[in-house]
């Protein structure tokens, strides 16, 4: 896939994204397909890829630095939406998938970026795609964040409480059944 190749030299940018494009798009596959694939494949599986396509352009210092941004090193990594955003806005057969990726920072209660938008103006995917971008964080570690990588497991106790107000209660009822089936599949083996 174009986007899948066109991410690769961009995750290896950092050791922190290498693989995230491709985690994320396979869970959210899996995790669409147990909805009933309410949305596009395709649309998402670009979406996944290029969510944070604009990342290319932050200084890679940013991307690195330890501890809290500052006001202006904040947004300017919010801005990271309106350039992945920007780069799918030519290729109308992708506009799906570019309103995934601008939207996917949003917040169901309106508290979320760029545009403050509330759960019935967001698109699925992006209500999706917000879910899944959270656990790839937490689950893998980051030099931004002062956390440390969580299990799997854990991850999903810690998505499902802090959930209200951020994640979509539909696409956290699909979460939750997709990772229950993954850990029953993972505990059989």
């Amino acid at each position: 896939m174009f986007f899948w190749e066109l991410m690769k030299p961009i995750e290896k940018r950092s050791k922190y994204w290498e693989g995230r494009g491709d985690r994320i798009a396979k869970l959210a596959g899996y995790i669409n397909k147990i909805a009933g694939a309410p949305i596009d494949e395709s649309q998402l599986a670009v979406a996944c890829y290029m969510h944070d396509f604009g990342m290319a352009f932050m200084p890679i210092t940013l991307l690195h630095k330890q501890g809290k941004f500052n006001d202006y090193e904040f947004n300017l990594m919010r801005s990271h939406v309106y350039k992945s955003a920007r780069l799918l806005e030519s290729l109308n057969q992708w506009n799906d998938a570019r309103e995934i990726v601008l939207q996917h920072h949003e917040r169901v209660d309106g508290s979320g970026y760029p545009l403050g938008i509330k759960e019935d103006d967001i698109c699925e995917g992006a209500k999706l795609l917000a879910i899944l971008d959270t656990f790839d964080a937490i689950t893998h570690a980051r030099a931004y964040d002062s956390h440390l990588q969580i299990s799997k497991k854990k991850a999903v106790i810690e998505i499902n409480r802090i959930a209200k107000g951020q994640f979509s209660t539909k696409w956290m009822g699909a979460f939750n059944d997709a990772m229950a089936a993954l850990f029953m599949n993972e505990h059989t083996k």
